[in-house]
Formats: C-alpha cells, structure tokens, sequence
C-alpha cells in the first residue's frame, strides 16, 4: 500500500506540474509540435503512437494538404529530427540525427512497405520518387533504429510513405499547379469493382524549373518527371485481402555538370549533360485473417529503375519476399516472426577514367527472419518489447540487429518510454565496385576507389521518451537519445598512381571511424480556440565522430560539421471560415559546413524559411490554394552540390493551384 501510496503522489505532482507549466507556456506561445495521435504500422503492427516505445511522427493527409509543400521531401521538413535541405532540381538531403550527405545512408524510406532506397549508395534519390502527394494516407516517420524489424541501413530511422486504399479515391480528380519555378498536373480516377473491391488509375507530371548555380550565376538543372500508375484492393472474402498495385515513370534533369580536369586553371571543367531516368514497380500484397488473434502477410514486390547519362548508364533490379506471422493468443504476449527475400541485379554500361563500376554487373541475395515479442508485464501498463533481425548478406555475411524496449503508461495521458538497439549499415555496390574521381590537387586526381576490405557500420542506440496530453486539446512529445557509432567508413590513403599519364592518388573504404551522438526532439502541438491550431518541434544535435589510431581519413571531421546543432519550426493553421483556411510555417536550421565540388569549405549560415498558404473551398467539388514559399529570402544555399554539380541558391516561390473532383 505505502508503495502504491507513493506511486500516485510521485505521477500526480508530475503531471500537475507538467500541465501548469504547459498552460503558462501556451499562453505565451511557446508550444511544441506533434501530430494528433494515430495507428501507426512502422514497427510491423499496427500500434497506437502515443503508447508506443518509440520517437514517432505521423504526418496525416491533412498536414500535407495545409503545408503547401510540393514534395515528399518538403513535407518531411516539419518532423524533429529530420535535416532536410534543397541541392539542384530533382535533388535532396535527408537525414535523420546526423549523418548530412547528398548521398546520406542511414535512413531507411519505403512506399507502402516497398523499399526504395538504391543499393548503390544505400540512399534515395528522392527526385524519383514523386508520389502524388493527393494520394497519401499518411507518412510515418521513426527516429533511431528499426533494423530488427526492417533490417540493414534503418540505422537512424525509417519513413513509411502510405498511400490511400483504394476505396478511398472514388471517382474523378484533376489538380494543377503553376509557379514562378514549380508546376504539375496531376489526374486520379476511382471506381468500384464488386461490393468490396476497388480500383484508381492516375497520372502525374511534375516540373521543377532551373535554379541559379552559386559561383557562376549560371542554369541548366531543370527536372521533370512523369508517373502513371494502378491500385486494386481486392476484399470480397471476410478474412482476406488482396491488393495489387503497381506505377511506372520516365523522367529528364538538365545538369550543369563541373568535372574535375588537372588542365584547367581552376581545375573544373563544366560541361551540360542530360540525365534520362525511368523505371517501374509492382506491389503484390495479401492479408490474411486466421483468427481474430492470428493473422499472415505476404508481399511480393519488384522494381527497376535506369539512370542514363551521356557518360554511363546504370539499371537496377530488385525483387522482394516478404511473409509475416503474428500470434496474440496468449493474451499477455503478441509475437510478430517473418522471413525476406531481396534480390539484387545491377548493371553498368560505360567506362571512363572519371568514373567506372568493376565489375560492371553485380548479383547480390539477402536472406533475413525476424523474430519480436511484445510482453504485457502488467497488463495496460508497463509493456515489454523483445526481438532481433538475422540477416545474411553476399558483402559481409550474417549480421544480428537486436533491440529491447519498453513503455510504461504511467496513465491514460502519460507515456514513458526506454529503448536499447543494435543497427547496422551494410556496404552498398559503390564501396566495393567504384571507381570515381572527385577532386584535384595541382596535377592530381583525387579518386574513391571501392573495396572489398570494407565491413558494416555499426551502431549502439540508447533512447528515452515521454509523452503528455496536458489537456484534450494538447500534446508534448520529447524523446532523448545516445548513438554510439562504431567501425564507420573512412577515406584511407592508398599513394598515388601513374595510370596513362593521369597521376592518381587513390583513397578507399574501410571502418577506421568512430562516433557518438548525443541529442533530444520536442514537439507538441495545442489548440487556443475551435478555429486555431498551433503546432511547433525543436532538434538539438551533438555529432562528435573521430578516427582511430593510424587512420589517415580527414573526410568525417568535415561530415560532423554538415549537420546543423539546433532546428525548430513553428505552425500556424487557421479556419478563417468553414471553407477557407490560412496557414503559416517558420523554420529555422542552424548554421552548417560542406566541402563543395571545388574542395573548397563552403560555410552556409543559419538561415530562415517562411511558408504560407490560403486554401478555399469554393463548392464541394472544386478549391482553390495559394502558396508563397521561402517568402522572407529571395535566395539561400541549403547544402553541398550532388557529385561534380556546383552548389544552388533557393529562391523564392509563388504558386497558384486549382483542384476539380467530378
């Protein structure tokens, strides 16, 4: 009694305080941003966030609509945590906790559970993936591990893109959008098999115009890309459901192209180029109910995807397997097991000393099984989650990614949490096969060369959480974590090379790095008047990384420095009336450095974006939206040029966009 006597004191004071302190600062309009609590499925089941021993954010259908933004990655900008910054047309940073590289490896991103990172550089390219934002049901974001449910490369977090079943885009939809440097037109058609199954087709072109070069004042980066696409959801049996969808894209971006040349005075030769990219994806997925506590999903998926430059050209096949069992029998465990199956074809055409892949074709199986048990040690209270990933991969053999982790409902609007997690980032085609000149130093060419000596990075993960509703109306989220990174890549010296007259001085792969990370997220969100929404986040983030004894690597002092310390933003969402709304956002991203195309350390100071929209609702079938983008700065550079591009200004946009339902 006199244990649970003080249980109840400590958690009521807690929560009081919390609350008072909450009402003060929402008073002065000091809040924090999270979205309204939601089903999520980024552990492998469905699961409520606020309950969850995890940082998760759900970004809803409604937060994209009211944001403005034109992308996935511009959405992504208002989760804590995420660094995300504009290159060229077409091209993105984004990262979660650390780790800023146009080619940032250690997030894990998929669309509806379909992986879409490329195995050559183990990242995104997210200019590819222009799913029609009016056909997303929500996007998932975790912060730190998932590796023992996803596996390899969820190393700092997972984004889970979810696009609407079917059911839920019936009949005809037209949207266009034009800019001063933005314009798309997108069209969706919906109907109805049978009494429970479902179809859409659409189709979406997206254009992005030229952006100004920063050194030269020049252009030539303009992006478009067009996508058509499937979605048939299947459930006319009371425990089964089958969907199958599937879209295909051809795509052009004009490139500005700055190649390293030991003749030229300042030893870069630009060059125009006209990137060519398409390809394709299928999803085959089937849900079956065994019993109201038994159930088995099997997914099948296959894409390809091309790149052709003037220069060399790259196909990439992958084909997945995917079955899952989940058993809550015992009704104070549930058990969630599965087996994968990823296979791999890349190919390569072109050979050049500037750039060249050896092998140029490459096969690679991953075999995975996973195993995780969620224990209910007292029953709505304190919930314990056990498991691991057994993975076996054709670079570095088995790899073993476990976790523990538990959430302890202190009470129905309280929610701590604790996590320890192992992860993993196994070596992509590129740090075995590749052969790429990056820089110059007088008459030498710098060149990454790959190698098979190089292992996975390895990372330790501590977190902590807790979660509030202070009132019904409010939210505060804060999640604290420790990474402890071990055996990262480093760029080792190998001396330099006479190869037909071209003096090389050659760096590769190996795990001469080490690091730790210390940071927290706050995000919360509160509602002052039935009409008013305010919402805000705030990341702080120490990378501190380092080399171990006899390393000659000098590229991870530069990578801890391309991460900004603090960022925070702040939303404004206003139902002026019942069918016009006015929202406004202001972000802030601390000051960064990045070594550019030149080798030259290129400072990019803090800056400020501020985002507006008005939406009206003019009848049922038909609205109206304008945006104004980056409003308070006509141009800003946000990080680094992609390879052998030289770094962008991001300018000011204004756009106007008409939506037709029929």
């Amino acid at each position: 009694m006199f244990v649970k006597y003080v249980y109840e004191k400590i958690y009521k004071t807690l929560f009081m305080i919390i609350r008072k302190i909450f009402l003060i600062a929402s008073t002065l309009s000091l809040i924090f941003l999270q979205e309204a609590l939601a089903e999520t499925t980024v552990s492998k089941t469905p699961e409520d966030s606020f309950k969850s021993a995890a940082a998760i954010y759900v970004i809803s259908r409604e937060d994209i609509k009211r944001s403005g933004a034109t992308s996935i990655a511009e959405v992504l900008r208002m989760v804590p945590g995420l660094q995300v910054a504009r290159g060229e047309s077409g091209q993105w940073m984004v990262t979660s906790r650390g780790f800023a590289d146009g080619f940032a490896n250690k997030l894990l991103v998929m669309v509806d559970g379909r992986t879409i990172y490329t195995p050559l550089f183990s990242g995104v390219y997210w200019g590819e993936q222009d799913v029609m934002l009016e056909n997303i049901k929500q996007i998932e974001v975790i912060r730190g591990p998932g590796a023992t449910q996803w596996g390899a490369n969820a190393v700092n977090g997972v984004i889970n893109i979810i696009t609407e079943p079917a059911s839920n885009t019936q009949n005809g939809f037209v949207s266009g959008s034009y800019g001063n440097s933005y314009n798309a037109l997108s069209t969706r058609y919906g109907g109805k098999i049978q009494n429970n199954s479902y179809y859409r087709l659409f189709a979406s072109r997206y254009n992005e115009n030229d952006q100004d070069n920063l050194y030269t004042k020049t252009t030539g980066n303009d992006f478009t890309i067009n996508r058509a696409g499937f979605r048939v959801d299947y459930d006319e049996f009371e425990k089964d459901l089958i969907t199958i969808q599937g879209d295909g894209y051809h795509g052009n971006n004009q490139l500005d192209i700055f190649w390293p040349d030991t003749s030229s005075s300042n030893g870069i030769t630009r060059f125009a180029d006209d990137l060519s990219l398409y390809g394709g994806n299928f999803i085959g997925k089937w849900d079956h109910q065994i019993s109201n506590k038994e159930e088995t999903q099997l997914q099948f998926d296959y894409s390809n995807s091309a790149r052709k430059y003037n220069f060399i050209n790259r196909k990439i096949q992958i084909a997945n397997f995917d079955f899952q069992y989940s058993n809550s029998v015992i009704d104070a465990n549930k058990i969630t097991t599965g087996l994968g199956y990823t296979g791999t074809d890349s190919h390569f055409d072109g050979n050049n000393f500037r750039l060249n892949f050896d092998p140029v074709n490459r096969r690679m199986n991953l075999f995975s099984s996973f195993l995780q048990d969620e224990i209910a040690l007292l029953p709505d209270k304190v919930l314990l989650t056990i498991g691991s990933k057994l993975e076996h991969n054709d670079f570095t053999g088995y790899e073993i990614q476990p976790s523990i982790k538990t959430s302890w409902l202190l009470t129905e609007d309280q929610t701590l949490w604790a996590s320890i997690a192992r992860a993993t980032r196994t070596p992509s085609i590129s740090e075995y096969d590749i052969n790429m000149v990056v820089g110059t130093s007088g008459p030498v060419y710098t060149r990454e060369q790959g190698d098979t000596g190089f292992d996975s990075e390895k990372l330790i993960a501590y977190e902590l959480g807790y979660k509030i509703r202070p009132t019904d109306n409010s939210l505060i989220d804060l999640a604290l974590f420790y990474n402890d990174y071990n055996d990262l890549r480093s760029a080792e010296f190998s001396g330099i090379t006479n190869e037909d007259g071209n003096l090389f001085a050659s760096v590769y792969p190996r795990n001469n790095g080490k690091g730790k990370a210390v940071g927290f997220e706050l995000d919360g969100s509160v509602k002052p008047t039935k009409k008013w929404e305010l919402k805000s986040a705030y990341s702080y983030l120490k990378l501190d990384l380092d080399t171990k004894l006899g390393s000659t690597d000098t590229e991870l002092e530069k990578e801890q420095k391309r991460s900004p310390r603090q960022q925070f933003n702040i939303q404004s969402r206003y139902n002026i009336s019942s069918n016009v709304t006015f929202d406004n956002i202001l972000y802030y991203v601390g000051g960064i450095t990045v070594t550019d195309n030149y080798s030259n350390s290129l400072k990019i100071p803090a800056y400020l974006r501020f985002d507006t929209h008005i939406g009206w609702q003019y009848s049922k079938n038909l609205s109206f939206d304008l945006v104004g983008q980056n409003l308070f700065d006509d141009q800003h550079t946000e990080f680094s040029g992609a390879l052998w591009s030289e770094p962008v200004t991001v300018g000011r946009t204004i756009y106007g966009k008409v939506t037709l339902k029929f």
